[in-house]
């Protein structure tokens, strides 16, 4: 079987969460916010990571920005196995603590994490957009599809398509069977 992460990732990321489990992690985070804002916490599986990479050929020199990245583990995928420029997203400042500290413990290139808030960011020069949106509530959802309208960039996207749908792939997750999409702005 192919690893679809370096052992060194694989071995930092458990380290970084040696003491506390990304579950423990967000349910942390999340009670100390107010309970509308509440978003539960899952992780993309490896393996559907690589089959939207081969589905929908995302490669080197692409740009990808990993929205809701979590602990990163899809963010450093896509960037390992696509050589793609990769930006993980989270509102979870320690999910990004940690794979901040695994890009410096590890000394690389071509992937970065912020801690930002969806709505704020920026998307001209991005190929694409990843979004597991299936933790999201619909509130934060219809803010984000409104906000990426202004950008001429393609979204995958976890369980429906944010906008028109250009094509699709069966994926298949811890919790169930769904569909990977793949739309684009009215923009693109």
């Amino acid at each position: 079987m192919v690893k679809l992460l370096p052992h060194s990732i694989r071995l930092a990321l458990s380290l970084a969460y040696l003491w506390e489990n990304p579950y423990r992690c967000a349910r942390k985070f999340n009670q100390s916010r107010a309970a509308k804002l509440l978003h539960d916490y899952g992780e993309t599986p490896l393996e559907v990571v690589k089959q939207i990479i081969d589905y929908f050929g995302v490669k080197k020199g692409d740009s990808l920005i990993d929205l809701g990245s979590g602990t990163g583990r899809a963010a450093f995928c896509f960037h390992h196995i696509a050589g793609c420029v990769t930006l993980g997203v989270d509102h979870n400042p320690k999910f990004i603590e940690r794979a901040e500290w695994v890009v410096s413990f590890l000394k690389l290139s071509g992937i970065a994490f912020q801690n930002r808030d969806l709505l704020t960011l920026r998307f001209e020069g991005v190929d694409w957009v990843y979004l597991a949106g299936t933790c999201m509530n619909e509130y934060l959802i219809r803010e984000l599809k409104t906000h990426l309208e202004k950008y001429p960039v393609k979204v995958l996207s976890v369980g429906e398509p944010l906008f028109k749908e250009i094509d699709s792939v069966p994926a298949s997750f811890p919790w169930g069977e769904t569909r990977i999409y793949l739309s684009a702005s009215s923009s693109s």
